[in-house]
């Protein structure tokens, strides 16, 4: 599962406001579910039993809807390691999952120490 964040990028500023540039979100959410796929068909070649989803909205409050919903009783996250500045800044979707969900959450580093 990998949230998308339902806020697209905008582009300029108009008579009305803000403009969005859908064509563009489009494309990230096209290419986001292509790597979903990707991944599903790798876990299946392996024997695993998977299927992909990516809901649009707020990421942390849309993960822990799906979680919830689908009775979902183990969440594995990578994590990034951007650091605390980032983090302070930016806030961490796998921080909000440690404190808000309810099942256990695993965090697997994506990047290996050097």
């Amino acid at each position: 599962m990998h949230a998308a964040a339902s806020e697209p990028v905008f582009v300029g500023i108009g008579g009305t406001g803000v403009i969005p540039d859908m064509e563009f979100y489009e494309q990230i959410l096209e290419s986001d579910q292509k790597q979903l796929d990707a991944i599903v068909c790798s876990l299946k070649e392996r024997g695993v039993n998977a299927e992909s989803d990516l809901p649009e909205g707020p990421i942390v409050d849309s993960l822990i809807t799906e979680i919830e919903d689908n009775g979902i009783e183990l969440v594995v996250v990578g994590s990034h390691g951007h650091g605390a500045v980032f983090n302070i800044i930016a806030g961490s979707v796998t921080l909000a999952l440690l404190h808000r969900a309810k099942v256990p959450v695993l965090v697997v580093p994506t990047k290996r120490p050097k």
